[in-house]
């Protein structure tokens, strides 16, 4: 059996996303893989022949974020070269052969796109703003925060009649292209004021847009969010458009008119394109799926109050009825929640022809849940056999108009790979995990035990090879970020592969325990509230216990402990490293050092006044009993910090206090910041800089090796075996 070095962990190929053709008997899978010399991952497009299992790769070096069937055999694809200066467009594979044809040429690039009609609708930023423009004409540039209007738009797009239009510019003059008319529509110009538009969903039916939106680009305005319905005939608003727009420039140009004023184009009747409704939905609302005939919305919001920290189900209503409701209140009356009977948090929903599917987590694994949008049968689990759904912000699953479900998933045992369910069984579309066939990664199993308060926890464990529980072993924690999140039985999950080395700690003798503390999801609403108005303090009980738990069982040597985590994760991996003596190391990633600090200079500030239950600027009393820094006096615990320099999610600010904090106090501390990245690293390099830091400091604190955190690389040497 092999045992992989770093660098063999991150060329690893790997599954992202996989969607079925609408007659199910095609794939199209989106695959990850690093290309080293560039410093960047690729994300290409394989398409798999489900009958054959037969493979092909549609697209080669490409930057693919977003794929859509169209048709049968015809593909859409947000993509781009992968540079830096590349801007993503949608691009069409008609035949699923070729190069693709780029249909969109947004200036910024496109967003976000969804099939509708006859066409897409996509997500841009807007050109230009006259009004903006004006002002730095006269006061340079500046921000109003809070206050300066998003400037997304979305657009419609008719495929057939931009193929005609490209013809006809292969065949036209100069003068006569100049007269010819694009094909695409700005839908959102019906709203009437500019927006942050975040996402679009397209009624199957082909007859109305829903736009989920808040006022500015900051996240901080999501309170005042609003929904959009946009009604529109596709066909006859562009071909009104076409000809409206076609007169206008002849007009123009008998006229002498070279370009049509901001003025003139603001003063525009749009109404023919159709009509755009504000729906009076509960704050924090925003419509998540359409049912099939058009006829009912999902609609996800919080029930119970507004907080950040509060579940928010999955409801479900009438179109009708919404668009009638004139208040929140009478929105709230015709609102029926079809989660009720999962006692989980539920994401991805998709309204096919036999129901509603939702991707939510349970115990240690997720699960594919197919509920009843009437309401009157009780929730049926897709059966996905020996693997189960690896959720994502990649796209955990997907679901055809006819039910056909497809996932990318693996298990404790199995590598992630893209699958289909059939009467069968579930069906493996691709060999991904043949990369790791003959490695040898220890066991993953999930344990439980019980914290100091008498909550039952559980967490993923993965054990080192050859493991003999009658040894003494070091122990090291990989703690999730999130909160709400969670880490699930998995043979190489994405924090291995990027950020922890645990497969290389497990080779060398370390217990490696993922803790779902309180908060985390699978375990049910009550215990994913847990940890409001207890971050921190709850946390380490949960982390701590798990140290008695395995001491008990003689499995752990209780000097030889360490723990790690990016996020949420460093932040509790500083509070264990400060507020306790059980740890010989810690590493924190993107943590929060201060929650005053972190709450006034971040992006998401109602997090800090939510999950603690205070005023920022009233009693902080709360805020420092659970704040990492306030342990600073009794300190110890020597601490590694890797942080993103344009960090918005936790403020570089946060590495700073702490580096400067312990060094103060004598306490042994290094510090690496990540000049070109925000709050995840997402190149491959870097990823390898990350992996080895760890590895390096936990094989000291804990094994006893030298620490070599930056090893010294000649342009012509070997690599050294410990960054390999």
């Amino acid at each position: 059996m092999t045992r992989p070095g770093l660098r063999d962990l991150i060329l690893l190929e790997a599954a992202l996303e996989v969607r079925l053709s609408p007659r199910g008997d095609r794939a199209a899978v989106r695959v990850e893989h690093p290309r080293w010399d560039d410093n960047r991952y690729c994300r290409d497009v394989v398409i798999v022949d489900v009958a054959s299992g037969e493979q092909r790769r549609l697209t080669r070096y490409a930057d693919c974020q977003q794929i859509r069937w169209l048709d049968d055999d015809v593909l859409a694809v947000l993509k781009s070269d992968g540079s830096t200066e590349g801007m993503q467009q949608v691009h069409v594979y008609e035949g699923l052969v070729g190069d693709g044809w780029q249909v969109t040429d947004a200036e910024h690039g496109v967003d976000a796109f969804e099939p509708f009609a006859d066409g897409i609708v996509y997500l841009a930023r807007k050109d230009d703003d006259p009004r903006l423009e004006a002002r730095e004409e006269r006061f340079g540039t500046f921000q109003h925060v809070e206050t300066d209007p998003g400037r997304t738009a979305a657009y419609y797009l008719d495929l057939a009649r931009l193929a005609d239009h490209e013809r006809s510019l292969a065949r036209a003059d100069k003068d006569e292209r100049e007269l010819l008319v694009r094909p695409v529509i700005e839908l959102s110009a019906l709203i009437g004021e500019p927006l942050a538009i975040q996402s679009v969903v397209t009624s199957p039916a082909g007859d109305s847009v829903y736009v989920n939106a808040r006022p500015t680009d900051e996240l901080t305005t999501s309170i005042r969010a609003s929904v959009h319905r946009i009604t529109v005939d596709a066909d006859t608003a562009v071909a009104e458009f076409v000809r409206r727009e076609t007169a206008r420039k002849q007009r123009d140009h008998d006229a002498g008119i070279a370009e049509e004023s901001d003025e003139r184009r603001d003063q525009r009747d749009l109404s023919y394109l159709g009509t755009a409704q504000r729906l009076a939905l509960p704050t924090r609302a925003a419509v998540e799926a359409v049912s099939p005939d058009g006829t009912g919305l999902v609609v996800r919001f919080p029930g119970r109050d507004t907080r950040v920290s509060t579940n928010a189900e999955l409801w479900v209503a009438p179109r009708n009825a919404l668009t009638e409701a004139a208040t929140p209140d009478e929105a709230r009356r015709v609102l029926r929640e079809v989660t009720a009977g999962v006692d989980q948090t539920c994401f991805s929903p998709v309204w096919h022809d036999h129901g509603i599917d939702v991707v939510h987590a349970e115990g240690t694994r997720w699960a594919i849940q197919r509920l009843d949008p009437e309401g009157t049968a009780a929730p049926r689990r897709i059966d996905t056999g020996e693997v189960w759904c690896h959720a994502s912000f990649h796209g955990s699953f997907h679901t055809t108009p006819s039910g056909r479900v497809s996932f990318v998933g693996g298990s404790a045992t199995a590598y992630p790979e893209a699958w289909t369910v059939t009467e069968e069984g579930a069906r493996r579309l691709t060999r991904l995990g043949d990369q790791v066939a003959d490695w040898d990664l220890g066991e993953v199993r999930t344990i439980r035990w019980t914290s100091k308060d008498g909550t039952e926890v559980e967490g993923t464990l993965r054990l080192p090879p050859g493991f003999d529980p009658a040894k003494k072993h070091p122990l090291a924690f990989v703690v999730h970020g999130g909160p709400t999140w969670i880490d699930t039985e998995e043979l190489l999950p994405m924090t291995a592969r990027r950020y922890y080395p645990e497969a290389q700690l497990a080779a060398q003798g370390v217990i490696v325990l993922h803790p779902n503390y309180r908060g985390s999801l699978g375990r049910g609403l009550d215990f994913q509230e847990l940890n409001v108005g207890n971050l921190g303090v709850g946390d380490l009980w949960d982390v701590e216990s798990a140290i008695d738990h395995l001491d008990g069982l003689g499995w752990v040597d209780t000097d030889r402990v360490g723990c790690m985590g990016w996020s949420q994760g460093g932040y509790i991996s500083a509070f264990a490293g400060l507020h306790s003596d059980r740890f010989a190391a810690v590493s924190v990633g993107a943590g929060i050092s201060d929650w005053y600090t972190y709450a006034i200079s971040n992006d998401i500030p109602d997090f800090t006044r939510d999950f603690l239950g205070v005023d920022l600027f009233g009693d902080r009393s709360a805020l420092v009993a659970s704040a990492p820094i306030s342990g600073l006096d009794g300190a110890n615990t020597p601490m590694l910090i890797q942080h993103g320099a344009k960090d918005q999610r936790v403020p570089l600010s946060n590495a700073m206090e702490l580096y400067r904090g312990l060094q103060e106090r004598g306490v042994p501390v290094e510090l690496f910041v990540y000049p070109d990245f925000a709050h995840p690293v997402t190149r491959p390099r870097e990823h390898h800089a990350v992996l080895h830091q760890n590895l390096a400091w936990f094989s000291h604190y804990l094994l006893g090796e030298e620490l070599d955190l930056v090893p010294g690389l000649t342009p012509d040497g070997p690599e050294p075996a410990a960054t390999r």
